[in-house]
């Protein structure tokens, strides 16, 4: 059987590719940049005493940027199963189309 839709299975996997990097990269930047924030708020404050940062602020930031991450990588996940899933209805659905086709009789004139 040959494979159809080469570029749809080539965007299939950069989806694919792009969904685990969102989730597993975004939530690991997300940690990072969440403890950066946090050594950066004491710095701050030690350097510059008027300036009210809150360790808070840093938590909020990683934890919504972990959200935001797993959202998105979900998202581009299930739209690489979805054109998986039409693929795999196009190619079951084929040969019964085809049977039938052959079967139907000819229209008249």
């Amino acid at each position: 059987m040959s494979r159809k839709y080469a570029a749809l299975r080539v965007i299939t996997t950069i989806y694919r590719i792009l969904g685990w990097t969102l989730l597993i990269g975004g939530s690991l930047l997300s940690i990072a940049v969440g403890v950066i924030m946090t050594v950066g708020t004491g710095f701050v404050q030690q350097t510059l005493p008027q300036i009210n940062l809150a360790v808070t602020e840093a938590v909020a930031a990683a934890v919504g940027g972990i959200i935001l991450s797993v959202l998105s990588g979900l998202a581009a996940l299930a739209f690489a199963d979805l054109c998986s899933v039409l693929m795999d209805i196009e190619s079951n659905t084929r040969p019964q189309a085809e049977v039938r086709l052959s079967e139907a009789p000819l229209p008249q004139q």
